[in-house]
């Protein structure tokens, strides 16, 4: 789950990734957004810790230099464990 988008033209950029998180009955998960440019992961990542049932939105911030045109990026997530129905979406 997630998005993908493609840069044309080469040069530094700032992507924004913000993550609408939504746990049900997944307690103490870790939800985690990342961003994957040009098939190489950022070290950076937007983190979200739920005890029991909760909703939060995380954002992070990527700071990419030097990329190529026709540079694929992605933002993704992903939770730590559990067998609940959590979610990552924008319901605005």
């Amino acid at each position: 789950m997630g998005v993908s988008f493609t840069i044309d033209v080469a040069g530094d950029y700032i992507l924004w990734g913000v993550f609408d998180i939504n746990t049900v009955n997944d307690y103490n998960v870790i939800v985690t957004g990342y961003c994957t440019v040009g098939g190489t992961d950022q070290p950076e990542q937007a983190v979200f810790r739920a005890d029991v049932d909760e909703r939060c939105t995380v954002a992070q911030v990527w700071h990419v230099t030097g990329v190529l045109p026709n540079t694929t990026v992605k933002l993704r997530a992903k939770k730590s464990a559990g067998s609940g129905t959590s979610t990552v979406k924008a319901t605005h």
